[in-house]
């Protein structure tokens, strides 16, 4: 009667560890990236970060210009490393936080290599991204290409140029986007 009873009890608490786990993993993994990028915005900013280099994505030389180079950089602060997500017909648009452009493709290319840079919105389908979840990252692809974000060469440095390229599988294509 005992070892039946014990048992009940033993089941009761893993059906609750069970399920109060299923909850936290839901808020904390699917509340950065998918819930940022369903609601349509973060009711703040984010911040997106390498999963290699762990560095930040940010515009080069915090520049108000559009085409401003887009590189990672270790964490400074500075509001060119803050981007909002917006939502827009199923895709989400990354909005630089400090001079308000949009991370793009440039040129709209569709080639491997095709840099990535800020630029005021034209509502070209290079301004446009899916953020694909991987574990607790995201894989940012752009929209008109099918390509990644990623950091080239796999560098780990700072300054390091951003572009976009074929799905490699490397670690330097995965991005952790963390609510500031």
């Amino acid at each position: 009667m005992k070892l039946i009873r014990s048992t009940k009890y033993y089941a009761i608490f893993f059906v609750i560890l069970s399920f109060s786990m299923m909850l936290f993993f839901a808020f904390v993994l699917n509340g950065t990236p998918n819930a940022v990028a369903e609601s349509g915005s973060s009711n703040g900013y984010v911040r997106i970060i390498n999963k290699q280099s762990r560095k930040m994505l940010g515009v080069e030389n915090c520049s108000y210009k559009n085409g401003a180079n887009v590189r990672q950089w270790e964490y400074t602060g500075e509001e060119c490393q803050l981007w909002t997500l917006q939502k827009k017909n199923g895709y989400v648009r990354i909005v630089n936080k400090q001079g308000g452009k949009m991370l793009g493709v440039e040129g709209c290319s569709s080639k491997n290599g095709a840099n990535v840079r800020q630029w005021e919105y034209t509502g070209e389908e290079c301004q446009l991204w899916t953020l694909q979840k991987e574990h607790e990252y995201v894989r940012i692809i752009n929209k008109q290409s099918g390509k990644m974000l990623g950091v080239e060469g796999c560098s780990s440095k700072n300054g390091a140029n951003v572009r976009q390229w074929k799905h490699t599988g490397e670690e330097c294509q995965l991005w952790k986007i963390i609510v500031d």
